[in-house]
């Protein structure tokens, strides 16, 4: 008995003395993170060096960690901040202030499915963080980096309320294809950028050059935006609130003439004219107590209110952290009955299942409902486009005629539509709804070797609706109405097995992986005319006559199969190897050519990190990096290899008959469109990175360009595609980064600069081809205004320079105009071409030649962040050089008819020898197309500038509040800029060869803003 309680005994006291031991062998230290403004900082890693073990702050920027005893040091690290160890021996509290990195060294940014460190990147790569967009308000993500990445041209040339801007990374790849850059959301290639609001973006990445894109293939041709969502944090929830109102209106109109000022030209109108007695019936119509008379530009223009709201919602504990987001945007546009709303909804769900298993989600809806009004317009026929209808229509002529209906265009053949019907008897409604889910699994099958799968499915429809009453020429004064449906359906499994281990100086990551993908895209159209009642418009398409019935299905479907891999591998944190391999199988190309194959390699130096670089103290950073590789493109339509079939109503006897009619003949030698980039660039930092530049020059070079190849008439098709020529794009991209002021005071600016050159290598055989962009509406003299030709870039006007105004008989006579009656006003068009280049005294077609071109020679963006005690204050230019606007709305514009023009006219048209040598007499045509009507689109323009205030943290904390933000500010205040019409950045064609073609497109407004930012 005394032997067992002894034991017992001994057996506790040994219990009792472990447990004093472990007590003994671990402590907790406590403390807070705060900024250099004493700021805390929530959801920085606190962790032990060496270890998995560690924390974040909360929202008051405290922690709380338990560590063994013998540990010496914890790093503190946060995107943005510079990561640091600190010194805990002997301490059980420890209070740490962090300093933003400037440079973000140690940063991890994310890369073609993984994340790599910015020290240890050799391709070319971007990054903008979040606090950079939410700079600008904006409804989407793209519009919000326009003058923010070197390389990647951002053009707002489409400003309708809810249409995407056009993007360009390092130029033009192709002619006929899809130019625009691959859109990855947390992993999800293919993405539409639409679907998020800009307030959900945790980082985005933008992959340039071949060796950054390569991994993604033929997907990945025109580049990679990768952008990041915001996740969940460990700890209490935090809500984030944004909401800001603005009011915007158009930026400048233009200076047209008034009743009075038309009245007074077309009074002295030569009684020989065409149009005189047409000019006399609209003279009549002049009511003098009216001298303004009707200000067309004020009927369809308005000051326009946009709303915006997001709240999002973050948090979590060990196991489980989540992120759930909505959003609310309301547009209306300048152009009065366009607009926009949208609502979007995003849950984002990452679980430890167990220390070996994480799972997860990321779910993303979106309704949009887009009320487009007719911005763009070939301007025949049709009736014009808003803007072309408000600036040619007469201010003679009042909105409503006596009988209370609108007024018709006078005369009415000038096929002009009125303005203010055009507004509101004509419907053109979008509404699209997108949903998309993403599964992933990731198992830790070893502490190195890491196998994830993903399956991400994706629909979106679009309905369609439209109406054009009777009033509207589109219309054929019947009333026309149509429905339009399109479902896109689509899904991806990817799978990668990814191995990273470091020994000793060597660091290896590789990369493994298969993808498999199906699309389609079934769609229905019916159209119907001639109603009996405009009641209910497009809602009953039966009432519409019969013979004027339409219906049209159609389906397509692609898809893919893909392996890739990738390694990278760093020497000693200083020589740094990634290689690339992608073999992409697409269903879109002819049976032999289905697959095509894409290697890159890239190398690179920290010659920083070197013994003898690190004696200089004023370098802080180098970094040489090269890199080489091809990817490919697939941006062509489903079924381009292969004959099709088109109906048609064929007679037979005295009868008609639908049938199908061969309308393409079959390519079996069609594969990829190949572009093989070489790039080269460095990274340098100075005083501790206060000043940091980047430099990167690259050519690239595609070849076998799906082209759409003219065949011969005799062939009974119009043309093919087909693997012909190639195209080169050589650029220079800069990037400075300066920390002006870093003490309470604090100024940061940001500059980068872009440059490329295209040109057009081989046409397969062809020299040259001539394209119609003007739509027939300006005559046939005006229809060939765009050239393709090799030797020269893209974007190339075509017709006859301009030489001014011919002054006297003499000068007729000694070089007639092309039609051979030439008279003293008419205007003088330059002799360039005759037998060996020698002029020939004679205008002919050959005279015509490159007039200008549409694509700027560089793009900017500068920028500059203040903030001091609570203030902040950001002011962004953004601009263009280089690049011409071919200014079709002049033509109508600067020639006195029964239509509105310019008031130039009144003081500049020419009226007798030596008066004028810029514009013609009143009476007589504007010419063929010819380089008067080329002007300069270079531009600066004040992008951004906004002022904000934050409330102070001791004074949020006692409203339970951790962040209270106030702001206002202004986009596009100021343009500086030679171009004559409304806006530098429009374009109102589409294509890739349209470039800067302004024939009555939707202009750029100026916006005022007011807003707040909420945490709680």
């Amino acid at each position: 008995m005394k032997r067992r309680f002894i034991k017992s005994y001994f057996l506790l006291f040994i219990l009792s003395f472990v447990c004093m031991l472990a007590s003994a062998q671990v402590k907790t230290i406590t403390g807070k993170v705060t900024g250099e403004d004493q700021g805390s900082i929530p959801g920085v890693t606190v962790a032990i060096p060496g270890t998995s073990s560690g924390t974040i702050t909360d929202l008051d920027g405290k922690f709380s960690i338990s560590v063994p005893s013998t540990t010496k040091k914890l790093v503190f690290s946060y995107i943005g901040l510079k990561t640091i160890e600190v010194d805990i021996a002997g301490s059980t509290t420890v209070n740490v202030v962090m300093e933003q990195d400037h440079i973000g060294l140690e940063e991890v940014v994310a890369v073609g499915y993984g994340v790599q460190k910015k020290s240890d990147l050799t391709g070319s790569v971007s990054s903008v963080k979040a606090d950079e967009i939410i700079k600008v308000p904006m409804a989407r993500v793209d519009q919000a980096l326009q003058g923010k990445v070197t390389g990647m041209v951002v053009s707002n040339d489409k400003a309708q309320p809810g249409s995407s801007p056009v993007i360009r990374i390092r130029g033009d790849n192709s002619i006929s294809g899809d130019n625009e850059p691959l859109v990855v959301i947390d992993g999800i290639l293919g993405a539409d950028m639409s679907i998020l609001d800009p307030s959900e973006i945790e980082s985005v990445e933008v992959l340039k050059d071949a060796s950054a894109k390569a991994i993604y293939g033929s997907r990945g041709a025109n580049g990679v935006i990768i952008i990041t969502t915001k996740g969940g944090v460990k700890g209490k929830t935090q809500f984030d609130f944004a909401a800001y109102t603005s009011i915007s209106k158009i930026a400048n109109k233009l200076d047209l003439m008034t009743a009075e000022e038309q009245y007074n030209l077309l009074s002295d109108y030569p009684v020989d004219s065409d149009m005189y007695d047409d000019i006399q019936d609209l003279l009549a119509m002049y009511d003098p107590t009216n001298p303004e008379g009707t200000d067309w530009q004020d009927v369809v223009f308005q000051q326009a209110l946009t709303q915006s709201y997001s709240l999002n919602a973050s948090g979590g504990s060990d196991k489980t952290t989540f992120a759930l987001s909505g959003s609310y945007y309301n547009q209306e546009g300048i152009i009065t009955s366009s607009g926009y709303d949208r609502q979007t909804l995003r849950l984002r769900l990452d679980h430890k299942a167990s220390d070996k298993l994480k799972i997860g989600t990321n779910l993303y809806l979106s309704k949009s409902n887009q009320d487009n009004t007719r911005a763009d317009s070939a301007g025949g026929s049709d009736g014009g486009s808003v803007t072309q209808a408000a600036n040619r229509f007469s201010p003679i002529i009042p909105v409503y005629d006596a009988n209370g209906n609108y007024s018709s265009s006078f005369p009415t053949s000038s096929q002009l539509n009125n303005p203010a019907a055009l507004i509101y008897e004509r419907i053109d409604e979008l509404k699209t709804f997108s949903a998309t889910a993403n599964l992933y699994a990731q198992y830790k099958i070893r502490k190195n070797l890491t196998l994830r799968s993903s399956y991400t499915s994706r629909f979106s429809n679009s309905w369609q609706n439209f109406w054009a009453g009777k009033d509207l020429m589109e219309a054929l004064g019947t009333g026309e109405a149509s429905i339009e449906t399109v479902n896109n359906i689509s899904w991806l499994n990817e799978n990668t097995l990814t191995f990273d281990e470091t020994y000793g100086k060597h660091h290896i990551t590789a990369m493994a992986g298969i993808t498999v993908s199906e699309t389609e895209r079934p769609s229905v159209e019916a159209t119907s005319i001639d109603f009996p009642t405009e009641a209910l418009k497009y809602n009953s398409l039966e009432l519409g006559t019969p013979d004027g019935q339409t219906v049209e299905s159609g389906l397509t479907e692609s898809s893919m199969f893909s392996y890739l891999a990738r390694i990278n591998y760093v020497l000693a944190s200083k020589y740094l190897f990634t290689a690339n391999f992608r073999a992409d199988g697409s269903s879109k190309f002819a049976e032999n050519n289905k697959w095509g194959y894409f290697p890159s390699a890239a190398l690179g130096w920290r010659m920083s990190e070197e013994s003898w670089m690190k004696s200089i103290r004023q370098i802080s950073n180098l970094k040489l990096r090269a890199s080489i590789g091809s990817t490919g493109s697939q941006a062509i339509s489903s079924y381009q290899s292969l004959a099709s079939y088109s109906s048609a109503t064929v007679p037979l006897g005295d009868s008609f008959y639908n049938a199908l009619v061969s309308d393409r003949i079959p390519n079996p030698d069609l594969k990829w469109e190949t572009t093989t980039e070489a790039n080269v660039g460095f990274d340098f930092g100075m005083f501790d990175n206060r000043i940091s530049l980047s430099a990167d020059f690259y050519k690239k070079k595609t070849k076998d360009l799906l082209y759409s190849k003219n065949l011969p008439y005799y062939s009974g098709y119009a043309s093919q595609t087909q693997n012909i020529g190639s195209i080169e794009n050589t650029g220079l991209e800069l990037a400075l980064n300066t920390v002006n002021i870093d003490r309470k005071l604090k100024w940061f600016s940001s500059f980068n600069i872009s440059f490329n050159k295209n040109e057009v290598v081989d046409l397969g055989g062809d020299e040259y081809q001539i394209y119609d962009y003007s739509g027939g509406s300006l005559g046939d003299d005006w229809r060939e205004i765009v050239i393709l030709k090799v030797g020269e870039s893209l974007g190339n006007f075509f017709g006859y320079e301009f030489d001014g105004i011919y002054q006297n008989q003499t000068e007729c006579d000694a070089l007639p105009y092309p039609s051979g009656a030439c008279e003293p006003g008419m205007i003088k068009l330059k002799d360039i071409s005759g037998p060996d280049g020698v002029p020939d005294g004679q205008i002919t077609a050959d005279d015509r030649t490159i007039i200008g071109n549409g694509i700027p020679d560089f793009v900017f963006g500068f920028s500059n962040d203040f903030s001091y005690n609570g203030f902040d204050l950001n002011i962004m230019f953004q601009g263009s050089y280089g690049n011409e606007i071919f200014n079709l709305n002049r033509i109508k514009l600067e020639r006195a008819s029964y239509e509105n023009g310019l008031a130039i006219l009144l003081t500049e048209a020419w009226t007798g020898e030596g008066t004028s040598n810029t514009i013609q007499k009143i009476n007589k045509s504007v010419g063929p197309a010819n380089s008067r009507f080329v002007e300069d689109g270079s531009y600066i323009r004040l992008k951004n500038i906004s002022l904000g205030y934050t409330i102070p943290s001791t004074l949020t904390k006692r409203l339970n509040i951790s962040k209270l933000r106030f702001y206002i500010s202004g986009q596009n205040l100021i343009t500086i800029t030679d171009y004559s019409g409304y806006d530098p950045e429009i374009n109102s064609r589409t294509g890739n060869l349209a470039r800067g073609i302004d024939y009555g497109g939707y202009p750029t407004a100026k916006t005022y803003t007011i807003g707040l930012n909420l945490g709680f």
